[in-house]
C-alpha cells in the first residue's frame, strides 16, 4: 500500500500541476456600447456618408453626422479613460474621419467600433 501511495505521489510530481481552464469573461468585464454607431458596420456608415450629399439629403446627412460624432466621442473617451491613450492628439476631426473612411473602404464588413479600435492602435499616445 505504501508503495502504491509513493508511486502515485511520484507520478503527480512528474506530471506537474494541471492548468486551470480559461475563464470566460464575466458580465462585469463586457463593455456595452450605446449610440448611433455602436452596432453598424463600416459598409453601413459609408452608405450613410454617400447618401449625405445632395440638396434633399437632410435625413441621411443627420444620420452620418450622428455616427461621425459618436465615433469621435469613442476616440475621445479612449483618451479620457484609457491608460496611455490619446488617439486624437496629433490629428484633427477631418483627418480622423478621412482615416476612418479609408480604413472602412478597405474593411467594409468590419464593425465600425473595430475600425475605431484600429485607429486607436495606429495612433498611440506620445
Amino acid at each position: 500500500m505504501r508503495n502504491l501511495a509513493l508511486a502515485l505521489l511520484s507520478s503527480i510530481w512528474l506530471i506537474g500541476p494541471t492548468p486551470a481552464p480559461a475563464q470566460a469573461p464575466s458580465s462585469r468585464d463586457i463593455i456595452v456600447l450605446r449610440g448611433s454607431g455602436s452596432t453598424i458596420t463600416c459598409a453601413i456608415w459609408l452608405e450613410q456618408r454617400a447618401a449625405a450629399t445632395g440638396l434633399f439629403a437632410a435625413h441621411a446627412r443627420e444620420q452620418y453626422r450622428s455616427v461621425a460624432g459618436w465615433a469621435l466621442g469613442y476616440l475621445s473617451g479612449a483618451a479620457r479613460h484609457g491608460q496611455n491613450l490619446n488617439p486624437l492628439r496629433e490629428t484633427d476631426e477631418d483627418a480622423a474621419i478621412a482615416w476612418l473612411v479609408a480604413y472602412c473602404e478597405r474593411n467594409a464588413t468590419m464593425e465600425l467600433r473595430r475600425a475605431l479600435d484600429a485607429f486607436i492602435d495606429a495612433h498611440p499616445a506620445k
